[in-house]
């Protein structure tokens, strides 16, 4: 950094924090999504699945304002 300002960190992750799975371009195949969502879990993560993820309009992952939300 070259600002001169401190870098600011998120704290770690920790069991239970709840973790977004979001596609914000290609839409994602549901066994994908579900296979992430799994993982996530077998960690100790809480996964939420935004709308966007499975839903598309031709090759984008849905609605411009659905992926905006």
């Amino acid at each position: 950094m070259t600002s001169g300002q401190p870098r600011v960190r998120p704290r770690a992750l920790r069991r239970g924090d709840r973790i977004a799975l979001l596609t914000l371009a290609s839409r994602s195949r549901p066994e994908d999504v579900e296979a992430a969502a799994d993982e996530l879990r077998s960690l100790g993560f809480e996964p939420v699945v935004r709308p966007a993820v499975d839903g598309g309009v031709a090759y984008v992952a849905g609605a411009a304002a659905a992926r905006a939300a």
